[in-house]
Protein backbone atom coordinates (compact mmCIF):
# COMPACT_ATOMS: atom_id res chain seq x y z
CA UNK A 1 0.00 0.00 0.00
CA UNK A 2 2.50 2.68 0.58
CA UNK A 3 4.33 1.63 -2.60
CA UNK A 4 1.02 2.54 -4.16
CA UNK A 5 0.62 5.48 -2.14
CA UNK A 6 4.37 6.89 -2.90
CA UNK A 7 3.53 5.77 -7.23
CA UNK A 8 0.81 8.30 -7.16
CA UNK A 9 1.60 11.19 -4.56
CA UNK A 10 5.52 10.99 -6.59
CA UNK A 11 3.23 11.38 -10.37
CA UNK A 12 0.99 14.24 -8.84
CA UNK A 13 4.15 16.23 -7.23
CA UNK A 14 6.88 15.26 -9.40
CA UNK A 15 4.69 15.09 -13.31
CA UNK A 16 1.89 17.95 -12.05
CA UNK A 17 3.51 19.96 -9.93
CA UNK A 18 1.08 19.62 -7.01
CA UNK A 19 3.58 20.99 -4.65
CA UNK A 20 0.49 21.15 -2.01
CA UNK A 21 0.72 17.41 -1.83
CA UNK A 22 4.69 17.67 -1.42
CA UNK A 23 4.41 16.97 2.47
CA UNK A 24 2.06 14.58 1.96
CA UNK A 25 4.55 12.61 -0.07
CA UNK A 26 7.41 12.81 2.56
CA UNK A 27 5.55 11.42 5.42
CA UNK A 28 4.31 8.43 3.63
CA UNK A 29 8.26 8.21 2.79
CA UNK A 30 8.40 8.67 6.32
CA UNK A 31 5.69 6.00 8.04
CA UNK A 32 7.02 3.69 5.38
CA UNK A 33 10.58 4.05 6.34
CA UNK A 34 9.62 3.40 9.86
CA UNK A 35 7.56 0.12 8.59
CA UNK A 36 11.08 -1.30 6.94
CA UNK A 37 13.09 0.21 10.32
CA UNK A 38 10.84 -2.19 12.04
CA UNK A 39 11.13 -5.21 10.07
CA UNK A 40 14.87 -4.70 10.45
CA UNK A 41 16.05 -3.00 7.61
CA UNK A 42 17.52 0.51 8.96
CA UNK A 43 19.83 0.85 5.64
CA UNK A 44 15.94 1.16 3.34
CA UNK A 45 14.59 3.34 6.30
CA UNK A 46 17.77 5.79 6.01
CA UNK A 47 17.24 5.89 1.94
CA UNK A 48 13.39 6.99 2.68
CA UNK A 49 14.07 8.81 5.55
CA UNK A 50 16.74 11.08 3.42
CA UNK A 51 13.58 11.07 0.12
CA UNK A 52 11.52 12.65 3.15
CA UNK A 53 14.01 15.13 4.55
CA UNK A 54 15.15 16.31 1.17
CA UNK A 55 11.51 17.26 0.43
CA UNK A 56 10.61 19.03 4.04
CA UNK A 57 13.98 20.97 3.89
CA UNK A 58 12.97 22.87 1.02
CA UNK A 59 9.32 23.30 2.25
CA UNK A 60 10.77 24.56 5.41
CA UNK A 61 14.09 26.46 4.19
CA UNK A 62 12.93 27.76 0.86
CA UNK A 63 9.47 27.78 0.42
CA UNK A 64 8.77 29.18 3.97
CA UNK A 65 6.71 26.71 5.60
CA UNK A 66 7.81 26.93 9.04
CA UNK A 67 4.71 25.26 10.40
CA UNK A 68 6.09 22.27 8.72
CA UNK A 69 9.73 22.51 10.96
CA UNK A 70 8.54 19.95 13.46
CA UNK A 71 7.71 17.76 11.31
CA UNK A 72 11.23 17.74 9.79
CA UNK A 73 12.77 17.49 12.89
CA UNK A 74 11.08 14.42 13.60
CA UNK A 75 12.07 12.75 10.68
CA UNK A 76 15.83 13.60 11.70
CA UNK A 77 15.02 11.72 14.87
CA UNK A 78 13.24 9.00 13.11
CA UNK A 79 16.68 8.79 10.27
CA UNK A 80 18.95 9.32 13.50
CA UNK A 81 17.24 6.22 15.43
CA UNK A 82 18.05 4.10 12.19
CA UNK A 83 21.57 5.32 11.96
CA UNK A 84 22.16 4.52 15.75
CA UNK A 85 21.18 1.19 14.88
CA UNK A 86 23.31 0.35 12.13
CA UNK A 87 26.08 1.20 14.39
CA UNK A 88 26.87 5.00 13.46
CA UNK A 89 26.61 6.91 16.42
CA UNK A 90 28.60 10.12 15.82
CA UNK A 91 25.91 10.53 12.46
CA UNK A 92 23.14 9.80 14.98
CA UNK A 93 23.93 13.04 17.04
CA UNK A 94 24.92 15.08 14.28
CA UNK A 95 21.25 14.21 13.02
CA UNK A 96 19.70 15.03 16.92
CA UNK A 97 21.88 18.33 16.85
CA UNK A 98 19.87 19.27 13.66
CA UNK A 99 16.00 18.26 15.24
CA UNK A 100 17.40 20.08 18.69
CA UNK A 101 18.20 23.53 16.29
CA UNK A 102 14.49 23.40 15.10
CA UNK A 103 12.81 22.25 18.28
CA UNK A 104 14.59 24.97 20.74
CA UNK A 105 13.63 27.42 17.80
CA UNK A 106 10.18 26.44 17.96
CA UNK A 107 9.85 26.07 22.02
CA UNK A 108 11.97 28.84 23.39
CA UNK A 109 11.74 31.42 20.49
CA UNK A 110 8.34 30.96 19.02
CA UNK A 111 6.27 29.67 22.39
CA UNK A 112 5.59 26.46 21.06
CA UNK A 113 5.23 25.18 24.75
CA UNK A 114 3.43 22.39 23.79
CA UNK A 115 6.68 21.09 22.12
CA UNK A 116 8.44 21.27 25.32
CA UNK A 117 8.21 17.21 26.13
CA UNK A 118 8.95 16.63 22.52
CA UNK A 119 12.33 18.71 23.18
CA UNK A 120 13.17 16.60 25.85
CA UNK A 121 12.95 13.68 24.06
CA UNK A 122 15.80 15.06 22.02
CA UNK A 123 17.86 16.26 24.68
CA UNK A 124 17.74 12.54 26.01
CA UNK A 125 18.03 10.41 22.62
CA UNK A 126 20.97 12.72 22.54
CA UNK A 127 22.42 12.36 25.51
CA UNK A 128 22.08 8.61 25.30
CA UNK A 129 23.98 8.60 21.90
CA UNK A 130 26.75 10.69 23.01
CA UNK A 131 27.13 8.66 26.34
CA UNK A 132 27.51 5.37 24.20
CA UNK A 133 30.37 7.13 22.64
CA UNK A 134 32.19 7.72 25.96
CA UNK A 135 31.34 11.55 26.88
CA UNK A 136 29.82 11.13 29.99
CA UNK A 137 29.65 14.86 30.78
CA UNK A 138 28.28 15.76 27.54
CA UNK A 139 24.99 13.31 28.42
CA UNK A 140 24.69 15.08 31.77
CA UNK A 141 24.73 18.08 30.51
CA UNK A 142 22.16 17.17 27.80
CA UNK A 143 20.11 15.50 31.17
CA UNK A 144 20.34 18.35 33.03
CA UNK A 145 18.61 20.09 30.12
CA UNK A 146 16.16 17.58 29.81
CA UNK A 147 15.04 17.56 33.56
CA UNK A 148 15.12 21.10 33.71
CA UNK A 149 12.18 21.06 31.59
CA UNK A 150 10.62 18.27 33.18
CA UNK A 151 10.96 19.02 36.68
CA UNK A 152 8.98 22.47 35.52
CA UNK A 153 6.15 20.45 33.30
CA UNK A 154 5.56 18.23 35.87
CA UNK A 155 6.40 19.75 39.51
CA UNK A 156 4.30 23.41 37.99
CA UNK A 157 2.26 22.37 35.28
CA UNK A 158 1.05 19.30 36.98
CA UNK A 159 1.97 17.06 33.46
CA UNK A 160 1.88 14.19 35.79
CA UNK A 161 1.88 11.52 33.10
CA UNK A 162 5.76 12.87 32.10
CA UNK A 163 6.57 11.59 36.01
CA UNK A 164 7.96 8.49 34.66
CA UNK A 165 9.79 10.38 32.09
CA UNK A 166 11.35 12.82 34.63
CA UNK A 167 12.06 9.32 36.62
CA UNK A 168 14.15 8.35 33.78
CA UNK A 169 15.88 10.82 33.21
CA UNK A 170 16.85 11.14 36.65
CA UNK A 171 17.89 7.45 36.64
CA UNK A 172 20.05 7.82 33.20
CA UNK A 173 21.89 10.70 35.10
CA UNK A 174 22.85 8.56 37.86
CA UNK A 175 24.51 5.86 35.28
CA UNK A 176 26.08 8.88 33.93
CA UNK A 177 27.60 10.20 36.99
CA UNK A 178 28.41 6.88 38.61
CA UNK A 179 30.35 5.96 35.01
CA UNK A 180 32.30 9.59 36.14
CA UNK A 181 33.09 8.43 39.48
CA UNK A 182 30.60 10.90 41.29
CA UNK A 183 28.64 7.80 42.94
CA UNK A 184 27.31 10.30 46.13
CA UNK A 185 26.07 12.81 43.01
CA UNK A 186 25.03 9.41 41.43
CA UNK A 187 22.79 7.67 44.70
CA UNK A 188 20.91 11.22 44.84
CA UNK A 189 19.52 10.98 41.20
CA UNK A 190 18.65 7.34 41.78
CA UNK A 191 17.03 8.29 45.34
CA UNK A 192 14.86 11.06 43.03
CA UNK A 193 14.27 8.11 40.15
CA UNK A 194 13.09 5.82 43.07
CA UNK A 195 10.84 8.54 45.00
CA UNK A 196 8.96 9.23 42.08
CA UNK A 197 9.09 5.23 40.69
CA UNK A 198 7.58 4.08 44.05
CA UNK A 199 4.89 6.29 44.37
CA UNK A 200 3.67 5.69 40.75
CA UNK A 201 4.17 1.71 41.27
CA UNK A 202 2.96 1.57 44.39
CA UNK A 203 0.66 3.95 45.30
CA UNK A 204 -0.78 4.57 41.51
CA UNK A 205 -0.56 0.71 40.49
CA UNK A 206 1.82 1.23 37.52
CA UNK A 207 2.88 -2.56 37.94
CA UNK A 208 4.60 -2.08 34.66
CA UNK A 209 7.38 0.49 36.21
CA UNK A 210 8.06 -2.90 38.43
CA UNK A 211 10.87 -3.83 36.47
CA UNK A 212 12.78 -0.09 36.03
CA UNK A 213 12.08 0.17 39.92
CA UNK A 214 13.97 -3.15 40.64
CA UNK A 215 16.57 -1.81 38.25
CA UNK A 216 17.06 1.01 39.73
CA UNK A 217 16.70 -0.27 43.12
CA UNK A 218 20.28 -2.68 41.85
CA UNK A 219 21.92 0.23 40.72
CA UNK A 220 21.88 2.19 43.58
CA UNK A 221 23.45 -0.79 45.52
CA UNK A 222 26.00 -0.67 43.13
CA UNK A 223 27.08 2.92 43.69
CA UNK A 224 25.76 2.59 47.79
CA UNK A 225 28.73 -0.25 47.64
CA UNK A 226 31.48 1.88 46.73
CA UNK A 227 30.79 3.58 49.85
CA UNK A 228 31.53 0.72 52.32
CA UNK A 229 27.65 0.38 53.43
CA UNK A 230 27.05 -3.58 52.65
CA UNK A 231 24.17 -3.23 55.09
CA UNK A 232 22.73 -0.55 52.84
CA UNK A 233 23.49 -2.95 49.82
CA UNK A 234 21.26 -5.84 50.99
CA UNK A 235 18.55 -3.43 52.07
CA UNK A 236 18.30 -2.50 48.15
CA UNK A 237 18.82 -6.12 46.95
CA UNK A 238 16.13 -7.47 49.02
CA UNK A 239 13.74 -4.48 47.32
CA UNK A 240 14.68 -5.92 44.02
CA UNK A 241 14.01 -9.44 45.02
CA UNK A 242 10.68 -8.37 46.24
CA UNK A 243 9.77 -6.94 42.60
CA UNK A 244 11.33 -9.65 40.40
CA UNK A 245 10.07 -12.82 42.55
CA UNK A 246 6.38 -11.00 41.88
CA UNK A 247 7.55 -10.29 38.13
CA UNK A 248 8.99 -13.58 37.58
CA UNK A 249 6.94 -16.09 39.83
CA UNK A 250 3.31 -14.74 39.81
CA UNK A 251 3.67 -12.01 36.58
CA UNK A 252 4.73 -14.87 34.49
CA UNK A 253 7.59 -12.32 33.68
CA UNK A 254 10.26 -15.40 32.82
CA UNK A 255 12.66 -13.10 31.06
CA UNK A 256 13.75 -11.79 34.22
CA UNK A 257 14.26 -14.83 35.47
CA UNK A 258 18.23 -14.13 34.81
CA UNK A 259 17.81 -11.13 35.90
CA UNK A 260 16.66 -12.58 39.56
CA UNK A 261 18.99 -15.00 39.90
CA UNK A 262 22.01 -12.20 39.40
CA UNK A 263 20.17 -10.31 42.23
CA UNK A 264 20.50 -13.48 44.55
CA UNK A 265 23.90 -13.90 43.62
CA UNK A 266 24.86 -10.22 44.28
CA UNK A 267 23.28 -10.30 47.36
CA UNK A 268 25.30 -13.38 48.28
CA UNK A 269 28.42 -11.84 47.69
CA UNK A 270 27.41 -8.83 50.11
CA UNK A 271 25.78 -11.35 52.52
CA UNK A 272 28.96 -13.48 52.78
CA UNK A 273 31.10 -10.53 53.44
CA UNK A 274 29.28 -9.71 56.49
CA UNK A 275 29.27 -12.98 58.11
CA UNK A 276 26.44 -14.46 57.07
CA UNK A 277 27.72 -17.45 55.60
CA UNK A 278 24.53 -20.15 55.48
CA UNK A 279 22.19 -17.29 54.19
CA UNK A 280 25.02 -16.40 51.18
CA UNK A 281 25.07 -20.18 50.41
CA UNK A 282 20.92 -20.52 50.28
CA UNK A 283 20.95 -17.69 48.40
CA UNK A 284 23.28 -19.18 45.86
CA UNK A 285 21.24 -22.26 45.95
CA UNK A 286 18.45 -19.98 44.94
CA UNK A 287 20.40 -18.46 42.10
CA UNK A 288 21.78 -21.47 40.85
CA UNK A 289 18.08 -23.58 40.56
CA UNK A 290 16.93 -20.63 38.44
CA UNK A 291 20.07 -20.86 36.30
CA UNK A 292 20.05 -24.20 36.02
CA UNK A 293 16.49 -24.14 34.30
CA UNK A 294 17.20 -21.58 31.93
CA UNK A 295 20.40 -23.60 31.07
CA UNK A 296 18.97 -27.15 30.97
CA UNK A 297 15.10 -26.63 30.06
CA UNK A 298 15.74 -23.22 28.04
CA UNK A 299 18.93 -23.61 26.53
CA UNK A 300 19.99 -20.55 27.86
CA UNK A 301 23.74 -22.19 27.23
CA UNK A 302 25.35 -18.30 27.61
CA UNK A 303 24.17 -18.90 31.28
CA UNK A 304 26.43 -22.87 31.70
CA UNK A 305 29.70 -20.19 33.07
CA UNK A 306 27.50 -18.32 35.52
CA UNK A 307 25.88 -21.86 36.93
CA UNK A 308 28.78 -23.44 37.20
CA UNK A 309 30.85 -20.17 38.70
CA UNK A 310 28.20 -19.79 41.83
CA UNK A 311 28.50 -23.75 42.43
CA UNK A 312 32.15 -23.28 43.12
CA UNK A 313 31.07 -19.81 45.39
CA UNK A 314 29.08 -22.23 47.30
CA UNK A 315 31.52 -24.66 48.01
CA UNK A 316 34.20 -22.22 49.27
CA UNK A 317 31.80 -20.92 51.47
CA UNK A 318 31.13 -24.28 53.06
CA UNK A 319 34.29 -25.37 52.81
CA UNK A 320 35.13 -22.57 54.97
CA UNK A 321 32.65 -23.52 57.46
CA UNK A 322 33.74 -27.21 57.51
CA UNK A 323 31.02 -28.05 56.05
CA UNK A 324 31.91 -29.19 52.80
CA UNK A 325 29.93 -32.91 52.40
CA UNK A 326 30.74 -35.21 49.83
CA UNK A 327 28.07 -35.01 47.58
CA UNK A 328 29.22 -30.97 47.75
CA UNK A 329 32.70 -31.80 46.68
CA UNK A 330 31.49 -34.18 43.52
CA UNK A 331 29.26 -30.86 42.79
CA UNK A 332 32.48 -28.21 43.15
CA UNK A 333 34.63 -30.79 41.07
CA UNK A 334 32.19 -30.84 38.40
CA UNK A 335 31.60 -27.12 38.64
CA UNK A 336 35.32 -26.46 38.37
CA UNK A 337 35.72 -28.81 35.27
CA UNK A 338 32.31 -27.00 33.57
CA UNK A 339 34.47 -23.68 34.15
CA UNK A 340 37.07 -24.72 32.60
CA UNK A 341 35.62 -25.85 29.81
CA UNK A 342 33.84 -23.16 29.12
CA UNK A 343 36.47 -20.33 29.67
CA UNK A 344 38.74 -22.98 26.96
CA UNK A 345 35.49 -22.42 24.74
CA UNK A 346 34.60 -18.61 25.54
CA UNK A 347 38.04 -16.95 26.35
CA UNK A 348 36.23 -15.23 29.32
CA UNK A 349 38.85 -13.91 31.35
CA UNK A 350 35.96 -14.06 34.96
CA UNK A 351 35.82 -17.81 34.26
CA UNK A 352 40.14 -17.54 33.98
CA UNK A 353 39.93 -15.83 37.55
CA UNK A 354 37.35 -17.91 39.14
CA UNK A 355 39.55 -21.08 38.40
CA UNK A 356 42.75 -19.79 39.72
CA UNK A 357 40.62 -18.61 42.87
CA UNK A 358 38.96 -22.00 42.78
CA UNK A 359 42.61 -23.71 43.29
CA UNK A 360 43.55 -21.28 46.04
CA UNK A 361 40.61 -22.17 47.97
CA UNK A 362 39.59 -25.58 47.20
CA UNK A 363 43.11 -26.92 46.56
CA UNK A 364 42.12 -30.27 48.33
CA UNK A 365 39.07 -31.15 47.04
CA UNK A 366 39.56 -30.47 43.23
Amino acid sequence: LYDQTIAILERLVNQEVRRELAHNLAMVYMNKATAVSSLGDNRGAVVLYDKAIAIQEQLVNQEGRSELGDALATVYINKASSVSDLGDKRGSVALYDKAIAIRERLVKQEGRSELADALVQVYVNKANAVSCLGDKRGAVELYDQATTILERLVNLEGRHELADDLATVYFNTAIAVSALGDHRAAITFYDQAIAIMERLVNQEGHRELANPLAKAYTNKAFAVSTLGDDRGVVALYDKAIVLLEWLVNQEGRREMADDLAKVYTNKAIVGNSLGDHRGAVALYDQSITILRRLVEQEGRSDLFGDMRKNELYRAVILHGMGSLSFADCQRAQAAFAGVCAESERTGRADLQNVMRWAQANLGGVL
